[in-house]
């Protein structure tokens, strides 16, 4: 679970006495678009009634930032929205392929029977840049999950559903 919420995958539930369409309105009030290049609200994405996307703006280039999914549902007289908080898609792939890639070398070598320190120190270094680097991205983005929460709560007068509530709702199915 801790490496999960370590890689920036985190899920919440925002009940909202707004329903989905005022709900995406007073969220897009204060957002700029995915495409805006030089824009001043603190929030980058898109939300229809239906959910949307938001990630935190920065001044500085972190493809390790945290990216937020909203799913809005009518909810009685109001709404609920699914937030789910994650690493961007592309670097979860790249950083597979990386360590992939860094972790099969030493393998090789150590396959083909031709095993030199100095060849072996490389692939070495190479993982523990990967792994700095990521850890130092995480970190950059260690407050961004609870900063878009409530950045929602703010906009749409919601309230976060208790954990004990969280748990025994049932599972998201995609």
């Amino acid at each position: 679970m801790g490496l999960p919420i370590w890689l920036g995958r985190r899920r919440a539930v925002i009940h909202s006495p707004f329903l989905p369409h005022a709900c995406a309105e007073a969220l897009s009030r204060d957002m700029d678009g995915t495409l805006t290049l030089f824009g001043k609200k603190p929030v980058i994405g898109h939300v229809d009634p239906r959910g949307g996307s938001l990630r935190k703006r920065i001044h500085y280039r972190n493809d390790l930032r945290t990216t937020m999914s909203l799913t809005i549902e009518s909810s009685g007289g109001g709404s609920r929205i699914v937030a789910r908080s994650f690493m961007s898609v592309y670097a979860t792939v790249f950083m597979v392929f990386w360590f992939g890639m860094v972790s099969l070398v030493p393998l090789a070598a150590l396959a083909a029977g031709s095993v030199e320190a100095a060849l072996l120190s490389i692939p070495g270094f190479m993982l523990a840049f990967g792994i700095g680097l990521v850890v130092f991205g995480r970190w950059l983005a260690r407050d961004e999950h609870d900063f878009l929460l409530a950045f929602i709560r703010n906009r749409v007068d919601g309230e976060i559903e208790s954990l004990t509530d969280a748990r025994s709702s049932p599972p998201i199915v995609s």
